[in-house]
């Protein structure tokens, strides 16, 4: 609280700064959604009266953000940086490059991912940009695949996570 009270003394909203509304909620999920109609991509919830623990993560603070999920066709891999099968997944969406995704998969997902990329390795039929190297290039057929995101930003995805392969 003594956080809260500093900073609202000492902060002043602009054009660019936007004190996020504080809440003493009984009921956490119901003031998420509020915040996620009110245009906030999510919400802080905090024990009110944890310490502040400066490089810390704890349980006393947890962050949640809204997330949407949506269909993509994953087109190739990057080289991986360190010694896991691949560093991220390409997209494509609506037959044009739709970003990377690199996160959200397990060691042993990322193992049976490339497995399965390698088995359906193809000419690539979508322009990507020229910085991305890739390992591998799959079209021959598509692969459907669901991610997660925040929001979609000049065509790409916010933050995306993997999810899953989508067979049908």
């Amino acid at each position: 609280m003594e956080r809260k009270n500093i900073i609202m003394k000492v902060v002043h909203p602009e054009k660019y700064i936007e004190i996020v509304p504080f809440k003493e909620a009984n009921k956490p999920t119901n003031q998420f959604h509020n915040y996620l109609k009110q245009g906030y991509e999510g919400a802080v919830l905090k024990n009110l009266y944890s310490k502040y623990e400066p490089g810390k993560r704890t349980g006393n603070w947890l962050k949640i953000k809204k997330g949407d999920t949506v269909d993509v066709n994953i087109i190739g891999a990057t080289k991986s940086t360190g010694n896991i099968p691949f560093g991220a997944l390409l997209m494509e969406k609506n037959g044009k490059y739709f970003g990377k995704v690199g996160t959200g998969f397990s060691e042993k997902e990322r193992t049976d991912i490339l497995k399965i990329l390698k088995e359906n390795q193809a000419p690539l039929q979508i322009k990507i940009p020229s910085q991305i190297e890739s390992i591998i290039l799959v079209t021959s057929k598509p692969l459907l695949a669901e991610i997660k995101m925040q929001e979609i930003i000049k065509r790409f995805p916010r933050a995306p996570v993997w999810v899953r392969f989508r067979w049908e």
